[in-house]
């Protein structure tokens, strides 16, 4: 399928199905908690839409530190995982993804979550896992 670009305020991404998962790759980021709440219910809408409830977030491009709430409202998401419930994120370096995998350790979310350093890595194991029910 052919990728459709999703704006919200400053963030901008591409959203492509692929076989048995979304993938997102995130060009321009989102800047505020509020965009982030809307561009996330998008991604639900667009996963729900074609029956997807696994994603690879290719966010390698982020090299900015999101304004206060932003991050928080992201991980509140997947703490609720009201669609995706398999969640790979694809990060530009080794300490972020460290980062990310042991903040998952210490939250309790609803999605399984876990970053990648490439999209191979991450679209292999979301295929791979199954949903918490």
């Amino acid at each position: 399928m052919k990728a459709v670009e999703l704006r919200v305020g400053e963030g901008r991404s591409t959203l492509e199905a692929r076989d048995g998962y979304l993938l997102v790759t995130e060009l321009a980021d989102v800047r505020t908690p509020e965009d982030m709440r809307r561009w996330l219910g998008e991604i639900d809408r667009f996963a729900s839409a074609r029956n997807l409830e696994r994603v690879v977030f290719d966010a390698r491009h982020d090299s900015s530190e999101p304004m206060p709430g932003v991050r928080e409202a992201r991980w509140e998401h997947s703490d609720r995982a009201p669609v995706l419930k398999i969640i790979a994120v694809v990060l530009p370096n080794e300490l972020a993804s460290a980062r990310v995998n042991m903040t998952v350790l210490a939250r309790k979310t609803a999605a399984r979550l876990r970053a990648f350093a490439t999209i191979e890595d991450a679209a292999a194991w979301a295929l791979s896992v199954q949903p918490r029910r």
